[in-house]
């Protein structure tokens, strides 16, 4: 279920990438050091939608907070079981800059405070195949889940763009990176009749594994963000 939630982000985000491009051949060129020492910046982001706001040290080194959030729902399947999915992307950050050579390219470091989670409702069915053996969605009820991460995750990319180096007061900037967010944590339970049945806790503990083992490869989560920076 969670490779049809990437296949969804992936078709946006490349478009993202595309305008982040087009957007890198026309940044400014020379690097002139601004005369103000903060900025803010709107971003649109595999976060997505926050802004930063960033506060100049030296010429190499740049402190920059800020936030994303961004909720959708979608459905996915999960061995037989089809979910509604409401995903809630949320988090605040808190980087270091560093531009080595007082210009545009920069490598960042730091952390999210990280609250992504996802809420998993099963659709409707006769039986649901949980673990090995299927059970009349009768006696198995309401079956819901949830899935989340690491509330500490720490974050390295790189991009190039800085407000303060640019000529003007507007300039973009595109980063990547990753952030080390955790092996995912899944919940999974049902209010039926054999909702306390040792047998079906056991095979409930055998669905829970294996969505999670499905899913852990997002214990990486990739960034790509473009922002739209303001110098005062």
């Amino acid at each position: 279920m969670f490779r049809n939630i990437a296949q969804r982000f992936g078709i946006y985000w490349l478009g993202v990438l595309m305008v982040m491009i087009g957007f890198c051949g026309s940044s400014p060129t020379s690097v002139q050091a601004g005369e103000s020492n903060v900025a803010i910046s709107p971003n649109f982001s595999t976060l997505g939608i926050g802004a930063d706001l960033a506060v100049r040290v030296t010429p190499m080194l740049t402190f920059r907070v800020g936030g994303n959030t961004f909720p959708f729902s979608t459905t996915g399947t999960e061995g037989d079981i089809e979910y509604d999915i409401d995903v809630t992307l949320l988090s605040g950050k808190f980087l270091i800059d560093v531009h080595p050579f007082s210009g545009f390219f920069h490598i960042s470091a730091g952390a999210l405070v990280n609250g992504n989670k996802a809420d998993l409702t099963a659709l409707s069915a006769s039986t649901y195949t949980i673990g090995d053996v299927s059970f009349p969605a009768s006696l198995v009820g309401n079956l819901t889940g949830t899935v989340d991460f690491n509330g500490f995750a720490p974050y390295v990319g790189f991009g190039w763009g800085n407000p303060f180096a640019s000529s003007g007061n507007w300039s973009f900037r595109f980063e990547g990176g990753v952030v080390f967010q955790g092996s995912p944590n899944v919940a999974l339970a049902a209010d039926g009749p054999i909702s306390s049945n040792p047998l079906f806790l056991n095979e409930l503990e055998k669905e829970r594994q294996k969505v999670e083992d499905d899913i852990d490869e997002y214990q990486y989560y990739p960034v790509l963000s473009l922002s739209v920076c303001y110098r005062f």
